[in-house]
């Protein structure tokens, strides 16, 4: 995805993690107290609609049909595989 140039360019470098006790006073909770799951480092932040524009493009150009403006509803589907899907 970096070669293809994809709108993924800031990195995250740091996490800080708050718990709020009041609407005026928080704690900071140490790194080693953090779940996993919690930790970001090495992730990158992007803006998901850029993500997706990019997306639609590639997909486009591998002959995938897009209609943006349109919501779906259900799936149709035949034999366990998707065939369409009811907007």
């Amino acid at each position: 995805w970096k070669e293809l140039g994809a709108p993924v360019t800031t990195e995250v470098t740091q996490d800080d993690i708050y718990l709020f006790q009041t609407q005026e006073k928080s704690i900071s909770i140490p790194n080693i107290a953090v779940p996993k799951t919690f930790k970001n480092h090495g992730n990158f932040i992007v803006s998901m609609g850029n993500v997706c524009r990019w997306l639609a493009e590639h997909a486009e150009n591998l002959g995938v049909e897009i209609f943006p403006g349109f919501s779906a509803h259900s799936l149709i589907l035949e034999n366990d595989e998707v065939k369409g899907i009811i907007t």
